[in-house]
């Protein structure tokens, strides 16, 4: 008795410290290594320059939580037709030149959504626009891509689209990790999972 007695303790330290080392793998998981990061910016490349107008651009994560009006998960469905806009410059009070810009715009499924400062129920689906004279700060992102990125309505001639707001943005790896787009300010979020990301920002939003 005394020997099944030892051997079912046994065999219950060992389940233990094999569930511990799971747990320890599973917390891993949670976020790439920096090795593993940089392993990966061949393909998901970090814009280190980036020359937009963007709101709140130079504020840290924190901050940005605070007032841009979506952050959301979107994948690409398609990209549209370009289009083009006439632009009035005004030289002086007599002088005027017009110049034509090229935008790219892209149809886009949203995901889960964290942050809704719109007013209104967001659609399913919306169309994402930027300028090409811009085409190099902004991600790029191909049909079925997946990326956590901050959203605003635009307005005049792109009304009914929307724009990046700032650079909270993120690209979403085949399996399943969040990797910054530009340099991060503040808390650091590029390297977590999807579960933990959310988990984070969830947190940040709650102490708002």
């Amino acid at each position: 008795m005394k020997k099944i007695a030892i051997l079912l303790v046994c065999a219950t330290v060992l389940a233990l410290l094999l569930g511990c080392t799971g747990c320890g793998e599973q917390k891993a998981a949670e976020r790439l290594s920096d090795s593993g990061i940089d392993a990966l910016r061949t393909e998901y490349l970090l814009i280190s320059e980036s020359q937009m107008q963007l709101d709140y651009a130079m504020f840290d994560l924190e901050t940005r939580l605070e007032i841009i009006p979506i952050l959301a998960e979107i994948e690409v469905l398609q990209a549209l037709p370009d289009y083009t806009v006439t632009v009035t410059h005004t030289i002086s009070e007599t002088e005027t030149y017009t110049e034509e810009l090229l935008f790219h715009q892209f149809e886009v499924k949203l995901h889960d959504v964290w942050i809704n400062r719109t007013g209104a129920e967001l659609p399913e689906t919306l169309v994402i626009c930027f300028a090409d004279i811009f085409a190099s700060s902004y991600p790029e992102l191909d049909v079925h891509d997946h990326a956590v990125v901050s959203l605003s309505e635009s307005r005049g001639s792109h009304t009914g689209k929307y724009h990046f707001s700032d650079e909270t943005a993120y690209y979403m790896t085949d399996t399943g990790y969040l990797l910054s787009v530009y340099e991060e300010r503040g808390t650091r979020l590029s390297g977590l999972s999807k579960n933990a990301f959310e988990s984070r920002i969830t947190g940040l939003l709650s102490v708002k």
